[in-house]
């Protein structure tokens, strides 16, 4: 994925983020990030020494209340649905699959260390536009009053 990035910016600059959404295509802000892993860790069996790479498809079905689990080697194969072996078996035979949509992730603020945010702002400011300056400046006071405040979000900033 970081070669779409490289690629397209090798032609152009984006110093904030609204220029970076402009000039990506079908570029989108993450309005949320589901923790999948702490929603699959009561269900999956001691799994250890995995070392080949697959692509996993989650999708709640209404009718059944149930969620249906799916993977492949690559996009070029056909989705396969995974029945075992992943999951911990109840005593009915069945894998134990959670019954519900995993939870959003909430954005948190209070790991950041704003000091040495501000400073790298102030290093890299002399290669910005006035304008992109004020955006930095802006963000960086947002996420400051956001980390005092206590607040947090349900999407990502960055």
């Amino acid at each position: 994925m970081f070669c779409v990035f490289s690629d397209r910016l090798k032609h152009t600059d984006a110093t904030t983020l609204p220029e970076l959404h402009q000039n990506l295509y079908n570029a989108q802000e993450l309005n949320g990030c589901y923790n999948v892993s702490g929603w699959l860790d009561p269900c999956i069996a001691g799994v250890k020494s995995h070392s080949k790479s697959n692509i996993f498809r989650y999708r709640y079905d209404e009718a059944n209340k149930s969620v249906n689990f799916y993977y492949r080697k690559n996009s070029e194969q056909p989705w396969k649905t995974l029945r075992r072996g992943f999951f911990k078996v109840r005593r009915n035979g069945l894998p134990l699959l959670p019954t519900s949509n995993p939870p959003v992730l909430m954005a948190s603020f209070h790991l950041l260390d704003m000091d040495v945010l501000k400073k790298s702002n102030s290093v890299w400011s002399t290669y910005l536009t006035q304008e992109t300056r004020i955006w930095w400046t802006n963000k960086l006071s947002f996420i400051q009053n956001m980390q005092i405040n206590k607040y947090q979000l349900t999407y990502t900033i960055f």
